[in-house]
């Protein structure tokens, strides 16, 4: 999926619901273009909406890496109230996807134009600041803060802090440059519904008709992201741990995808000034170039690389944890023969201790089976470690990984993987693993 074929579905979708409203229903209060960007907007918002609502925290952990880096980008005063919002990130995330899920319905049917208008063109401006930031801090060297505008220099992708916007979730994820774009694109239509909101088509007649759609939107919406986050696994798994996915096996393909990419040399002539760009690959076919008595010196600083091929970025090739002495033994154990569960926890403190009595009554009752478990946890000094798993009666052993690993590979904290010679075969969220007979009797065949 590309945001080109996005667009082209939403316009489609666009399309059918202009022929639908203004042809078939009669229901036009404004020009054709002004219905098709109605319904085109409220398709794409829609969308966006969905893809995002099946796994907000995902849209929570973006945002907690935009609150760190606007932390530093917004200087020692400004800066100071990103770790405290960044307390709330679910709470934000949950409103931001229900809003954007407002919208788009909000924007199909014609609901409180005038709020749908204003809020349509600032969550508009909103997700173009994201986008911008990502993307321009390309621009900014390592040794620069975002606002030190008279430091920014040639555009380089690793300079980028926020390498994905998030603008999809994990469903897609778009170069900073084409979220950038995108926003810049849809702007015009924002300032368009507002300079004409009275304009905006409405589909119902009766306000009644026009409320219970519009109050029920927020209900179901707000109901519909709990389901995939609180009480819940997402629906809809986007990242590269789901199941099915033999996690050796991806782990080594992803890691074998890497970047292809070109350097090329810049060379001055101190006699005649001139200046030759020569690629790395063709240096061994200009002798003259490299010979330190003659005119041509290398000027380092024109030195540039242009990527070829783009690799995997998937976390995957982050997949790693490690035993006490800290070496890497997450190959070794998670490709071990036979059945085996993988208790992941994100973070020590925010653990739920009712989950793991659940889970320690599932591991306790599969070792009599002789079936192995295995936790995994946030990197910490192994006595704090240690310190966790007694706490917690848990009789197997536990090994540590990043955090951001950790809520990639599950979104519950504790999660539970099944795995089978590597292979994810089922993830549960702590308050919904099923007692072990139960799995016994489905999973363990």
């Amino acid at each position: 999926m590309t945001i080109q074929k996005i667009f082209l579905i939403c316009a489609i979708a666009g399309l059918a619901l202009t022929v639908l409203f203004g042809v078939i229903l009669k229901k036009r209060e404004g020009s054709w273009l002004m219905l098709f960007l109605q319904q085109f907007a409220g398709a794409f918002f829609i969308f966006s909406g969905i893809v995002k609502a099946v796994d907000p925290y995902g849209t929570a952990y973006k945002m907690e890496q935009y609150f760190a880096e606007f932390e530093s980008a917004f200087g020692p005063v400004l800066g100071a109230i990103f770790p405290f919002l960044a307390k709330f990130v679910f709470a934000f995330a949950l409103i931001m996807l229900v809003l954007e899920l407002l919208l788009g319905v909000a924007l199909i049917f014609g609901l409180k134009r005038k709020f749908t208008a204003w809020t349509y063109l600032i969550v508009l401006v909103f997700f173009t600041f994201l986008t911008g930031f990502t993307f321009l801090t390309g621009y900014v060297p390592p040794d620069a803060t975002f606002f030190q505008f008279g430091k920014w220099g040639p555009y380089v992708e690793s300079n980028m802090k926020v390498t994905d916007c998030g603008c999809f979730g994990d469903f897609l994820k778009l170069k900073p440059k084409t979220s950038f774009f995108k926003d810049l694109i849809l702007l015009p239509t924002a300032l368009l519904f507002l300079a004409n909101w009275k304009k905006l088509t409405q589909v119902f007649d009766s306000s009644m008709i026009r409320n219970i759609l519009f109050y029920g939107t927020i209900a179901v919406t707000t109901i519909f992201c709990l389901s995939n986050s609180k009480w819940n696994l997402p629906m809809a798994d986007f990242r590269p741990f789901a199941k099915g996915v033999n996690l050796p096996e991806a782990e080594a393909t992803v890691r074998e995808d890497i970047d292809i990419i070109e350097r090329y040399y810049s060379y001055n002539n101190s006699e005649t000034g001139e200046v030759s760009e020569i690629k790395a690959s063709e240096i061994a076919d200009y002798p003259h170039l490299w010979d330190k008595t003659g005119p041509w010196k290398q000027d380092k600083a024109l030195t540039r690389e242009v990527v070829i091929k783009k690799g995997s970025d998937s976390k995957l090739k982050d997949f790693e944890f490690s035993n006490e002495e800290g070496m890497d033994v997450s190959d070794e154990v998670v490709a071990a023969p036979g059945y085996q569960f993988m208790v992941v926890s994100y973070s020590m403190d925010k653990a739920s201790r009712d989950y793991f009595k659940e889970v320690n009554e599932v591991a306790n009752a599969a070792e009599k089976d002789g079936i192995r478990t295995f936790g995994v946890t946030q990197i910490a000094d192994p006595a704090d470690v240690d310190a966790f798993r007694h706490e917690l009666q848990a009789a197997y052993p536990f090994y540590t990984a990043d955090d951001i690993l950790l809520k990639t590979i599950i979104r519950s904290n504790p999660g539970v993987l099944l795995l089978k010679d590597g292979t994810v075969i089922e993830k549960w969220h702590g308050r919904k693993i099923p007692d072990y007979s139960e799995i016994k009797t489905e999973y363990l065949k």
